[in-house]
């Protein structure tokens, strides 16, 4: 059933490719016992560099293009409980509860847990470019709706995520403009440019 699965996502990764341009997947294991070391390593290689979706996973000596696919060899294929997370590049790699599940697998298995690649600190900004991000997240939201029909909720969450972080940038904005003694309404875009400026500076101070 999970072979059957992951060949419906395959499917579905490609047509919600024709919708978001350059999506990724990434290998993701099962924290059991008895899962392959090779596929523990596919985990760990995709974990924070995920692929395009329409390249094959190296995992062992296979090349696979999702868990199960049957053109490898059978030890990386037969009874194999994997699946693939599908990934929008501009929002990233998102943790699982798998993952914590994986890293004390590899604990126990006297491994380095997975270390995900730090976060770079999101830019400062100024209204009118947040606005205008915001304008085209609103537009993507009828695509996360597309991505959660197609069968890709994980996609769809992602992707909603974000447009719910640009929402509370703008208060955030909003409310520093204000601490300065600006009235964020009337602000022009120079204005929240020099704040932007200014607060970045301090930033790199503290």
């Amino acid at each position: 059933m999970t072979r059957i699965n992951n060949l419906a996502q395959n499917s579905t990764q490609e047509q919600a490719g024709n919708l978001i341009p350059g999506l990724l997947k990434r290998w993701v294991a099962t924290a059991r016992g008895n899962t392959r070391d090779s596929h523990i390593s596919a985990h760990r290689r995709y974990f924070n560099d995920p692929i395009p979706i329409d390249q094959p996973f190296r995992v062992g000596r296979s090349e696979l293009m999702y868990p199960g696919d049957p053109r490898g060899e059978a030890k990386e294929t037969i009874n194999c409980r994997c699946t693939m997370s599908t990934i929008v590049p501009e929002i990233g790699v998102q943790e699982t509860p798998l993952d914590k599940a994986i890293s004390k697998e590899l604990e126990k298995r006297k491994e380095e847990p997975l270390k995900p690649k730090p976060k770079p600190k999101p830019a400062l900004t100024f209204m009118p470019e947040l606005k205008q991000r915001q304008r085209e997240h609103i537009a993507n939201l009828a695509v996360a709706r597309d991505m959660k029909n197609l069968g890709l909720p994980d996609v769809a969450r992602s992707m909603i995520g974000e447009s719910r972080e640009l929402i509370q940038q703008e208060k955030d904005l909003s409310r520093v403009a204000r601490r300065e003694g600006f009235n964020p309404a009337r602000m022009s875009q120079a204005q929240w440019l020099k704040l932007s400026e200014e607060l970045e500076i301090r930033a790199g101070k503290e």
